[in-house]
């Protein structure tokens, strides 16, 4: 009888969190179950680690990731980068000094 991982709880994926930032890793129990499509798994992935919040550009619901280097990039449910498909992009955009 298969019962549910005290680690990851049954997601598959196993959180860790330190003082800047958090990250997901794949458990080990991950192994013996099959894989859900990419997509959801990705949807899952942002959910673990992204904030939610609203672009303030075009109201969209958006994840804010924060990645290694310490910058956040807003991403859409599907894992795309907002910036890509955000109608207001130009608005967010960082100018760089001359």
């Amino acid at each position: 009888m298969r019962t549910t991982c005290r680690k990851c709880g049954g997601t598959g994926f196993v959180v860790h969190h330190d003082n800047e930032r958090s990250w997901a890793v794949e458990c080990s129990c991950r192994q013996e179950a099959p894989l859900p499509d990419p997509a959801a798994r990705l949807e899952h992935l942002l959910h673990q680690v992204g904030e939610p919040g609203r672009c303030r550009g075009c109201d969209k619901e958006i994840l804010w990731v924060t990645h290694r280097n310490g910058r956040r990039t807003p991403y859409t449910r599907d894992g795309l980068n907002h910036f890509i498909d955000c109608p207001a992009a130009g608005r967010f955009r960082r100018r760089r000094p001359a």
